[in-house]
């Protein structure tokens, strides 16, 4: 399938006091698990990360143009670089979302800029299908300030995948965030 996986794994990481990226469930790092669920499903993975240990054999690794505004910085870096129309974007945080999932959304994206996910009435934009078409766009609300992810993607054509319709390709963890040393020990025991 011609789509780039984007793992964004540059994030301070301040609640957490170091970088979650490198936080290992059953050996493996957050980033690895993100891309051993991509690389059977996309045709290139990008891995958005400021540090050296996040590299992995086979994936092109890049740094944020613009530092420090948050998840926008690294999705614009990595459509910058990707080789396709359609990218899949996930957060390295999410180790609990699956293939199947990221299929929906791959499946339901077409004739959309973005295909986002909505859970117990509140916008997921990650994991999300982003074509490279809102490029300029995100250009603009950088060089303007606007980081705020939400605020950009209803400035374009996009999709809500709603609750009812994904209830059976998610767990109740599907959408967990690790960004504490609470949620960290929560996914080890819900992993099992």
């Amino acid at each position: 399938m011609k789509i780039t996986g984007i793992i964004l794994a540059g994030g301070k990481s301040s609640r957490m006091g170091k970088d979650k990226s490198l936080l290992e469930i059953e050996n493996k790092s957050l980033t690895e698990i993100i891309y051993n669920k991509l690389k059977n499903v996309c045709s290139e993975i990008i891995i958005s990360s400021n540090i050296e240990e996040n590299k992995i054999p086979g994936t092109v690794h890049i740094h944020d143009t613009y530092k420090d505004i948050g998840p926008i910085g690294g999705i614009y870096s990595s459509l910058k670089k990707s080789s396709n129309e359609k990218n899949i974007i996930v957060s390295c945080d999410m180790p609990f979302i699956s293939e199947k999932f990221i299929l929906y959304l791959i499946e339901k994206s077409t004739n959309y800029n973005i295909c986002i996910s909505e859970f117990n009435k509140k916008l997921f934009p990650f994991p999300g299908i982003y074509n490279k078409k809102i490029l300029n766009l995100l250009k603009t609300e950088i060089k303007l300030k606007h980081y705020k992810l939400i605020s950009l993607i209803q400035k374009t054509n996009f999709l809500t995948v709603k609750h009812n319709e994904i209830q059976n390709l998610i767990t109740k963890n599907t959408f967990y965030n690790i960004n504490t040393t609470e949620n960290y020990k929560k996914a080890l025991k819900e992993w099992k």
